[in-house]
């Protein structure tokens, strides 16, 4: 049964979710044409939008194409490759309440919390997406990062589960490991996959560098209610929903991960990515996107 915590803080998640599905695919979109700026702070500017289904959780973008998810139970595919005019091309049904999608190679990556599974689709071609694999995660599954032929999926079972997707259309449980309480996001880079627990206040660092017996190997406290982690390089920046700080940790050193620097956000923080230097931070509450600069992550700075 989901924790109490948990259940809590999904509520409050599911009110921000339709505000923070245009800022996140325009957080993508800027981080792709971030990457080659070295010069002055980019200025975030609204450049496109298009209507999605209901309550909007997940996206990701890949050559030209967003995925989103959302509690209309379906995964649709946006055009994006003309940023100023997004258009829907594509759409398949889900399993129930999915809630992060991650795409790889020519497959989506769903997890559904309402029917505690792991979904694959084929979406080679992007105007008509497929489900093709499926498999049992535990309990409300919430978010899934996939890495070199393995899908790793976090939820309120409060573990990190391990699948096996080198064939998408046969997803296999191949391993798993106790997290924190209410792990709310998975980060993996190398060998190791980062998690952060929302209601134990942690970041964690597991081993899983053999898929198949993941190892917690390091911890750090957080701010409260962590609700996102990305990693790039040796850091992992965190975003706290409670405490509205993104934090920098030091990962050089998975089994001793080190916060060395913070800076304040907007109110309700949900969601971080990294890429060239910047950080975008999606703040729920206030209604903003966030660009820092993290290139000296000791002051990373808006």
């Amino acid at each position: 049964m989901m924790n109490c915590g948990f259940r809590c803080r999904e509520h409050r998640l599911a009110g921000w979710a339709a505000r923070v599905v245009v800022v996140s695919v325009f957080a993508c979109m800027l981080l792709v044409l971030f990457s080659g700026v070295a010069a002055a702070l980019p200025i975030p500017v609204p450049v496109g939008s298009a209507a999605t289904g209901g309550y909007p959780y997940s996206v990701c973008v890949q050559g030209g194409y967003a995925y989103v998810v959302g509690g209309s139970d379906t995964l649709q595919v946006f055009e994006v490759s003309d940023p100023l005019h997004p258009t829907s091309v594509g759409s398949a049904a889900t399993g129930s309440w999915p809630n992060s999608v991650c795409v790889q190679g020519g497959y989506a990556y769903v997890v559904n919390a309402g029917s505690d599974t792991l979904q694959v689709f084929d979406v080679s071609d992007p105007l008509h997406p497929t489900s093709v694999g499926s498999a049992a995660t535990g309990s409300y599954p919430y978010s899934v990062c996939v890495q070199g032929g393995y899908a790793y999926v976090v939820g309120g079972s409060d573990t990190l589960q391990v699948f096996d997707v080198f064939d998408p259309l046969n997803p296999t449980s191949v391993g798993s490991a106790a997290t924190g309480s209410a792990p709310g996001s998975v980060c993996v880079q190398g060998g190791y996959a980062y998690v952060v627990n929302a209601d134990s206040d942690t970041l964690q660092v597991f081993d899983v560098s053999d898929p198949l017996n993941p190892t917690s190997v390091g911890s750090a406290a957080t701010g409260s209610a962590p609700g996102s982690v990305c990693v790039q390089g040796g850091y992992a920046c965190v975003v706290n929903s409670w405490s509205d700080t993104l934090q920098v940790f030091d990962v050089s050193d998975p089994l001793n991960p080190t916060s060395v620097g913070s800076a304040a956000t907007g109110s309700g923080p949900g969601s971080v990515c990294v890429q060239g230097g910047y950080a975008c931070v999606v703040n729920s509450w206030s209604d903003t996107l966030q660009v820092f600069d993290v290139s000296d992550p000791l002051n990373p700075t808006s």
